[in-house]
């Protein structure tokens, strides 16, 4: 088994011998915990090492909770991470509101000059108004269109029930709609 280097490095040995046993004794469910969420086995190690990081920023907290508490406390901070790991990774290009890559290049390879400069202008203006969304809005919204992930794993992603989630993708459609039909009007 190789300790992660971010342990190796640690200088203070108290410290060093401390988190490196608590690696040893729960790497498996560090390991299995990062697997359940990730799919790609080669990112596992990776959010088991990141999460060893912020397991020791909070070496002070760990050190008073019993078994129970601690294990339970690995498998959220190795969750979080993995979800955070899952948000970057899932992060593609800010093509919004049903207009998928493809969706673009079939803009783009049209006949009609007008209608894909049009169309073009069009999804500027999309992502230009999710870029003024509330925070929480555009998170959501970003997350389901761009990334195609579901309401139940925004929500965990995001620390909040799934109902709460339609609701905030469903008020950043609806401001986004009215955006457009203002921009319509004006035009």
């Amino acid at each position: 088994m190789i300790i992660p280097v971010f342990i190796q490095m640690l200088e203070d040995p108290v410290e060093h011998e401390w988190m490196e046993t608590l690696y040893i004794q729960h790497r498996k469910l560090m390991m299995s915990a990062s697997h359940y969420y990730l799919s790609n086995s080669q990112y596992v190690e990776d959010v088991v090492n990141d999460s060893i990081i912020r397991l020791y920023e909070k070496i002070d907290l760990l050190r008073t909770l019993d078994s129970n508490a601690l294990k339970a406390y690995i498998v959220t901070v190795v969750r979080n991470t993995a979800f955070n790991y899952l948000r970057k990774q899932k992060s593609i290009s800010q093509h919004f509101l049903y207009l998928s890559d493809y969706s673009a290049e079939t803009i783009c390879a049209d006949d009609n000059v007008e209608q894909t400069v049009e169309s073009r202008d069009q999804l500027a203006l999309v992502r230009i108004l999710i870029n003024g969304l509330p925070e929480k809005e555009q998170c959501a919204i970003r997350l389901k269109i761009e990334g195609g992930l579901e309401y139940e794993e925004i929500a965990e992603i995001m620390n909040t029930s799934p109902s709460n989630v339609r609701q905030l993708i469903s008020r950043a459609r609806k401001h986004i709609q009215e955006a457009l039909c203002r921009e319509e009007v004006r035009a």
